[in-house]
């Protein structure tokens, strides 16, 4: 009877709190991992748009709500859904005013690379990959099966 009391002692460890908290952890990683995967079978390796005027590379990362729920963030959004649904074209970019100072008339609105400049540019569209769906898509089967992995490790670690 003593050997079933301890066998039911150390079943109840798999709940206990340490136990949640390695299965949450390890079901955050792997859902940072598919997302970032996403992104960087999208975007290329560094995660980051080659248009852009500074180097912004996508991100992704989890808060845990509770014992046995994550919340997946990514970061920046607006760069997420830049990359999901794309941009509408047809956008034309005007030079800044200047205030004052030397000359009249406008600045310059875009340099070339042989170094002159232009006065007015237009934007044209782009039709986005679906990197955020594919992301959401690549967590919602990562998680679980992290989740499920760790279960079982914590399962060997009591029963052993």
């Amino acid at each position: 009877m003593g050997e079933l009391v301890d066998f039911g002692n150390r079943i109840g460890k798999i709940t206990d709190p340490a136990a949640l908290k390695r299965i949450t952890l390890a079901a955050g990683m792997a859902g940072k991992a598919a997302s970032l995967g996403a992104a960087a079978a999208d975007l290329g390796a560094d995660r980051a748009f080659s248009g852009l005027g500074r180097k912004v590379s996508l991100s992704a990362g989890f808060d845990v709500v509770s014992p046995t729920v994550i919340k997946m963030n990514f970061r920046p959004p607006g760069l997420w859904i830049l990359a999901d649904t794309g941009r509408r074209g047809g956008k034309t970019i005007l030079p800044r005013r200047r205030l004052g100072g030397e000359g009249s008339g406008h600045a310059p609105a875009l340099r070339l690379p042989d170094g002159s400049y232009r006065r007015s540019s237009r934007t044209g569209a782009w039709g986005g990959k679906g990197t955020l769906k594919s992301a959401i898509r690549a967590t919602r089967v990562a998680v679980p099966r992290a989740a499920f992995r760790q279960f079982q490790i914590e399962v060997r670690r009591v029963v052993r």
